[in-house]
């Protein structure tokens, strides 16, 4: 495929078609994101495709899941010219190569989305499936969990990678700067077995961290890991920290909207000031978010 123009949710290509009814056959494509929410999780792209070097050239469209490698039938996008025979025949002819391009294009339209924090604060969301856990469990939150396609926070080392899962503690009575970040074996990930996993607590503030949850033994040290991730994501701690101001300022928008009030419909308990404090730092309520 030959990139003629792209945008940040549009981009144009040739193709042609290999095999099949329309084999030999060349087209005029474009691709175009319609979904602009950085909440939600489909992964849908429409194609218009038209007939290239033809005085009456035939104009064919569908959508494609991208994530899933599959025609959406059943989407409820209205777009002229549907065609979902025509679709079949397209993705006969994609290659793996093809379907990462597509997506890539995709996640890096999202991925640009999550990272303006200012928008994403006034996003009105419903935390009322997870209040309870967020306030009285004292339940860590995934950025990703709200926001399905975030900038990955990954890293290399000797041909292993790595992902970070970023949580925080969003409970209405806690001040706390600390991040719980799930460190990913990716490579695990293709085995039938649960995945490799170690969770540590990063302060975003102090720029410091201790292990959380052991769990288990990786490839490579935690030091490793998490000095290889701060030279690959320089802005370490900002990301953190905005991402943590985001979600707070989401949560405190539904209390109110939901509420009707500042305060969470779930109180929890008083804590008492030389109490290990319930955001799991670790340390005494008085000296955390006390």
């Amino acid at each position: 495929m030959n990139k003629i123009d792209e945008d940040k949710y549009i981009k144009m290509f040739e193709c042609n078609f290999q095999k099949g009814k329309f084999k030999g056959k060349n087209y005029i494509a474009l691709m175009k994101i319609m979904c602009d929410s950085p909440t939600c999780h489909c992964s849908d792209i429409i194609f218009v495709l038209r007939e290239k070097d033809t005085p009456e050239p035939k104009e064919y469209s569908f959508v494609l899941d991208v994530f899933n490698k599959k025609i959406n039938k059943s989407t409820a996008i209205q777009i002229p010219n549907r065609n979902n025979g025509f679709a079949v025949e397209f993705v006969a002819n994609l290659t793996d190569e093809t379907w990462n391009d597509f997506y890539n294009f995709f996640r890096e339209y999202k991925d640009e989305l999550c990272k303006d924090y200012e928008s994403l604060k006034h996003i009105v969301a419903d935390f009322s499936d997870i209040e309870y856990s967020i306030e009285k469990n004292r339940e860590m939150i995934a950025f990703m969990n709200i926001f399905p396609y975030p900038g990955e926070l990954r890293c290399t080392i000797e041909s292993i990678d790595y992902l970070l899962d970023d949580q925080y503690c969003l409970a209405s009575d806690c001040n706390c700067h600390d991040v719980g970040l799930t460190i990913i074996e990716m490579d695990t990930l293709k085995s039938k077995k649960p995945a490799k996993t170690s969770t540590i607590l990063y302060d975003y503030i102090k720029n410091k961290w201790k292990i959380a949850v052991k769990g288990d033994k990786l490839s490579h040290s935690t030091e490793t890991i998490i000095s290889q991730m701060q030279m690959a994501n320089p802005d370490f701690p900002y990301i953190f920290r905005k991402r943590h101001e985001t979600l707070r300022s989401m949560y405190s928008n539904y209390i109110n909207n939901f509420h009707g009030s500042k305060q969470p419909l779930l109180q929890s308990q008083k804590t008492g000031r030389n109490a290990p404090c319930p955001c799991g730092s670790g340390k005494k309520y008085k000296h955390c978010c006390g």
